[in-house]
């Protein structure tokens, strides 16, 4: 072999690996891009209460940016801050925001909307709905006076009440304006 038969082989063969080492670089940035995705993503969670002046619903930020509340519009009811609300990062009990809901009918389907954005300002919307359930709660009466004899068939005692349940859908890149 001659020395410009080397050389081109040489050539060549860094040509070969200069494209693997771009290719692998862009691959493996791509893989990081992904990776940073799925780290940084954003959940919430919704959760009926009941409190002393009524219905309403928790918000939980499960996921893993602080996030901030612009306007909630649930039902009927609809409100803007001047000032955004804070959505810490941690879901705890104590770290929620919670919002009335009145209730309108029973067993009809309502939207909720939020209105959120996280600390680079990314706009996102998130979807879910609530629903006031009727329940019927049955109960056994067991009292049974001494010295009778007891029916053939216990008597059960009926109670209607309301439940309230809530549940998010979707959280959605979306650019709103207030």
């Amino acid at each position: 072999m001659n020395q410009e038969t080397f050389n081109l082989w040489y050539v060549l063969f860094q040509i070969v690996t200069a494209v693997a080492a771009i290719f692998f670089a862009v691959w493996q940035t791509m893989i990081n891009n992904r990776l940073k995705k799925l780290q940084d993503y954003i959940a919430l969670n919704f959760t009926p209460s009941g409190s002393q002046t009524g219905p309403q619903i928790l918000i939980y930020n499960v996921g893993k940016q602080n996030l901030y509340l612009h306007k909630f519009e649930a039902g009927t009811t609809s409100h803007s801050f001047d000032k955004p609300r804070l959505l810490a990062v941690g879901g705890s009990e104590k770290n929620h925001y919670a919002f009335p809901v009145q209730v309108f009918q029973v067993n009809k389907e309502l939207d909720i909307k939020l209105y959120l954005t996280d600390e680079s300002n990314e706009k996102y919307v998130s979807s879910g709905a609530y629903i006031f359930d009727t329940l019927v709660i049955q109960q056994q009466i067991d009292q049974i006076p001494e010295g009778t004899t007891p029916p053939a068939q216990l008597q059960i005692a009926q109670k209607n009440a309301i439940q309230l349940r809530a549940w998010t859908y979707k959280i959605k890149k979306f650019n709103w304006s207030l």
